[in-house]
């Protein structure tokens, strides 16, 4: 398959976590460590877009020395560290961290979700039924990261436990309440109706506000709910899953089907796309700021 045209601009890359930076099974990240050093080197923002919590996706940034924003349960929240857009000459006051919410708040999701189940009688369990062993146990997290998890803000995971009809029912039930269903890779998310694809515009508005040069975008990820993100950028990178499949992503435009698996197909196509260009900086910068 052909690759991607060399971009007009310089870039920010949008990714998904577990399945495609993360692996599916243990979390790790190693196969993709060479590409996002390349990433670094050429100053290129990686801007997390996941399924996890606000905690979560800090902690892994601080641990990968990653800050840039951060956009948490599927949209639901956005994170813009701060003075992340501040000039760099000092002559401004000091910007606080900007934490937007762009969906319902988690106590209205679970008291909707409460209400449904008391009228309906369907089987399902959210995290905030399950004790953070348990969250633990079906995610195989440590207890910290289980607790992490389940400190959310903005949409609630679920296994369904009843039939495809009563899940046909209960999303069309939601869309009454005015939330909304998209499948991950591990769970069933209800949330506000938002999506990864609303969050991405609000921080390239955010880019945009505070006179920063046009920007060509990359966005990687490997399940449903990454599709209003693949729809949203310039080039869209559809991670190869563990059981070999692909998700289907045939109203995207410009795709990448990865050839491997996880944060190794996270690799390919990042390292194949750097490898097109020459030592020029693509790195995001003020108009009129050479140095970045």
């Amino acid at each position: 398959m052909e690759l991607f045209q060399k971009p007009e601009h310089p870039l920010l890359v949008f990714t998904d976590l577990d399945g495609s930076l993360l692996d599916h099974d243990n979390y790790g990240f190693d196969a993709a460590l060479p590409a996002l050093q390349q990433l670094k080197q050429h100053k290129i923002p990686v801007i997390f877009v996941s399924s996890k919590t606000l905690v979560e996706i800090e902690t892994l940034g601080q641990g990968l020395q990653i800050n840039h924003p951060i956009i948490a349960e599927n949209g639901a929240l956005v994170s813009i560290p701060a003075n992340y857009f501040s000039p760099d000459d000092g002559q401004t006051d000091a910007q606080a961290q900007q934490l937007v919410h762009l969906g319902e708040t988690y106590e209205s999701i679970v008291a909707t979700l409460t209400q449904i189940r008391a009228t309906q009688q369907w089987r399902f369990t959210g995290f905030n039924d399950m004790s953070v062993q348990q969250i633990a146990d079906v995610t195989k997290l440590d207890l910290t990261s289980a607790a992490n998890a389940k400190n959310r803000q903005g949409s609630e995971p679920l296994i369904w436990q009843d039939s495809d009809e009563a899940l046909t029912h209960f999303e069309k039930l939601l869309n009454e309440f005015q939330l909304s269903l998209t499948r991950g890779g591990r769970f069933f998310h209800v949330m506000g109706s938002h999506s990864k694809g609303d969050a991405i515009k609000f921080v390239l508005e955010s880019y945009n506000t505070h006179d920063f040069i046009p920007i060509t975008t990359i966005g990687l990820g490997d399940s449903e709910n990454d599709l209003s993100m693949l729809q949203v950028v310039d080039q869209a990178v559809v991670i190869r899953r563990s059981d070999q499949t692909h998700m289907h992503a045939e109203h995207v435009k410009n795709v990448y089907y990865t050839q491997k698996i996880g944060p190794a197909g996270w690799h390919e196509f990042i390292d194949a796309f750097l490898m097109n260009y020459s030592s020029e900086s693509l790195s995001v910068v003020k108009k009129g700021n050479a140095h970045g």
